[in-house]
């Protein structure tokens, strides 16, 4: 500005659909970073969800992303419980898109339950 003052422009744009939700889920092994870094690189709007101190997030937030990161890290227990699995699949069968990254998701689910497994096959559709 010529006058030597200041001159700033913010633009906050938020549409449903325009946003990556990232679900951390990794009880505090911070593993954050990595998808952050990839996110910004791309340039992309993301809202980060940590599920140690929220909880699962609501299916229809999860439905509304234009796509959810859900990662587990190294956990190999309770790596998908069954309350966030029932906000999955409500999530799913309403248009929701997933990436799911950790190191025994599926092993976890396939040993956890009948219901886990039958969530690992019939939802995620891995056998």
């Amino acid at each position: 500005v010529a006058d030597g003052g200041f001159n700033s422009v913010h633009e906050f744009f938020f549409y449903g659909g325009t946003f990556i939700l990232v679900v951390e889920d990794d009880k505090g092994a911070n593993n954050l970073g990595y998808y952050i870094d990839a996110l910004d690189n791309y340039g992309a709007f993301y809202i980060i969800h940590n599920t140690d101190t929220s909880g699962p997030p609501d299916a229809g937030f999860m439905a509304a992303a234009r796509a959810v990161i859900w990662y587990t890290g190294e956990e190999r227990d309770d790596t998908i419980d069954p309350t966030e699995q029932a906000a999955i699949t409500s999530a799913l069968a309403n248009g929701g898109s997933f990436f799911f990254s950790g190191q025994d998701i599926a092993y976890d689910l396939s040993m956890s339950s009948s219901e886990s497994n039958a969530f690992l096959e019939n939802v995620l559709h891995l056998e």
